[in-house]
């Protein structure tokens, strides 16, 4: 399945934004020093940090704010990302820049000149990296995002208020959606002739979008049924993703999203979105699997006999999936066999045959449905005893009573071997994977090596949400791998680390990631 992300937003900052200077043109207030004293009165040589406040709440930095020339400088992306604006940053230039509704800002380090909606603003500080963080004069930013800023010299406090969402519309959010639907057809299908367009209603708690495909100078389809699942499945993620990024720092970002994709010129053909679900509406699914169930249980109703010489084993088949994956599920019952009492006492070559044999006649009754390109896993499991299995992860069998680490991490790089390529679309990227731990603690290690690459010189330069990604497989897959085992409870941590400079690496704890650049 191949997976395209559209990333929309771009990478966040190695450093973080800085409050604008406290200066002239901030009106005194009841318990305040009137602006033009402050730089008077603070000065560079004070270490006493100020204290800053958004509406009422105390912000937090990483780099304390600091201040030079009678101006407070403060980490650049906490304060634009609680005053609600968006940022990008240019590092050939140096250069950030930070959106809120109209409002457009530019600065860059150690230049004196600043621009607000392309008009020059000459700072009395420049922004600066300082211990690799990026800092910002505090008046100015605050103020150019539309925020008033106080100071409190007696309790060295400086308060922000304003508003801290963007004024963002839903038709400006539709106009943003239908952008990334311009090429639609060639990005997802293969097939430049398709268009979509996208409608979004709702509200500030509940955004609906609709997406509606015209196939009418289609090349390779017709009809919305035409396509993949799949394929549909993977466009529906990723879209899903895009709606997220486009209404975050808006008065939207916590409104529960569901949408529906339509073909315009066949009512009756539709993919209704809800949560993770996809409900297809010419989808039949559940009775063709219990069909092709029915099918194998009845192909494979003598296997006890065919492959083990003993006809008294019983054997019951179980399928379940969807477009994208398959589990098979085949149990064997020792009560009446004449000559074995469970799962371990089958020869591992015999039990190999068996469940090639299941594969084989499986892929042969998906062969032209919709299943036709799903992924196939399964489990043969002894009806009486679940703890005794065969695991198929699709490519070897890992047997329950002879399990190790080094079976799941030599799966997890037949699996992810081509992650350069799936993930970053940059195939000279190599990946090396490694399993470590115990019982209630496993980490995994994966370094990717970039000297063959064609389009990236390290990890930082990769994009954020495709590590995220990746790294979120991998975890599944690891689940997936120690699933009924000793290691079943584990909790599970992974690192992403560039193979030649161990410095630039990313963490997932299980439902946070870090960046050791960010």
């Amino acid at each position: 399945m191949r997976r395209r992300v559209k990333s929309i937003i771009a990478v966040l900052l190695a450093g973080t934004l800085m409050l604008g200077p406290v200066g002239a043109g901030v009106a005194a207030t009841s318990g305040t020093t009137a602006p033009p004293q402050i730089q008077d009165q603070i000065n560079g040589s004070d270490s006493s940090a100020p204290t800053v406040n958004l509406d009422g709440q105390k912000l937090s930095f990483d780099v304390s704010p600091r201040i030079e020339n009678g101006r407070t400088l403060v980490p650049l992306r906490a304060i634009f990302e609680a005053l609600g604006a968006t940022i990008e940053w240019d590092d050939t230039s140096k250069t950030v820049t930070a959106v809120k509704g109209s409002t457009n800002i530019k600065l860059t380090i150690d230049q004196a000149m600043a621009y607000k909606n392309g008009n020059e603003v000459k700072l009395d500080v420049a922004a600066k990296i300082v211990n690799s963080r990026t800092l910002v004069p505090l008046r100015f930013v605050s103020e150019a995002i539309g925020a008033t800023v106080n100071w409190d010299e007696t309790t060295r406090l400086i308060t922000i208020t304003g508003d801290t969402t963007s004024s963002t519309s839903i038709t400006d959010l539709q106009s943003t959606l239908n952008t990334y639907l311009e090429d639609v057809g060639s990005d997802y299908f293969d097939d430049s002739g398709i268009d979509a367009s996208c409608s979004l209603s709702g509200s500030k708690s509940s955004l609906v979008y609709t997406v509606t495909f015209d196939f009418s100078d289609a090349y390779d389809y017709d009809i919305l049924t035409d396509l993949s699942q799949a394929t549909i499945k993977s466009f529906v993620n990723v879209f899903k993703y895009q709606v997220s990024s486009a209404i975050s720092g808006t008065d939207y970002k916590n409104a529960s999203i569901s949408g529906t994709i339509k073909d315009q010129n066949n009512s009756g053909y539709y993919v209704t979105i809800s949560g993770s679900s996809c409900t297809f509406s010419w989808d039949e699914s559940e009775t063709d699997l219990s069909d092709i169930a029915d099918d194998l249980e009845d192909t494979f109703s003598d296997a006890g006999d065919d492959y083990f010489s003993d006809e008294s084993i019983a054997v019951t088949v179980g399928l379940s999936g969807d477009e994208d994956d398959l589990a098979y599920t085949v149990k064997l019952d020792f009560d009446d066999a004449d000559s074995y009492d469970n799962l371990t006492d089958l020869s591992e070559s015999d039990i190999d045959s068996f469940l090639d044999d299941v594969v084989s006649e499986l892929t042969d009754a998906i062969d032209g449905t919709d299943y036709e390109e799903a992924d196939v896993i399964g489990k043969l499991i002894d009806n009486d005893t679940s703890s005794y299995y065969v695991k198929d992860n699709g490519s070897t069998y890992t047997y329950s009573w002879d399990f190790s680490l080094s079976d799941v991490r030599d799966t997890l790089y037949d699996d992810f071997e081509d992650a350069g390529d799936t993930y970053f679309e940059d195939d000279g990227i190599a990946t090396t994977i490694s399993l470590s731990g115990d019982e209630d603690d496993l980490v995994c290690t994966i370094r990717l090596d970039f000297d063959d690459a064609s389009d990236y010189d390290e990890l930082s330069d990769l994009s954020e949400s495709d590590m995220e990604s990746f790294l979120e497989e991998v975890m599944d897959q690891i689940s997936d791998e120690i699933e009924d085992t000793d290691y079943e409870d584990a909790d599970i941590t992974g690192k992403l680390v560039d193979n030649n400079d161990s410095s630039l690496y990313a963490e997932y704890d299980g439902s946070d990631f870090t960046y050791s650049w960010d």
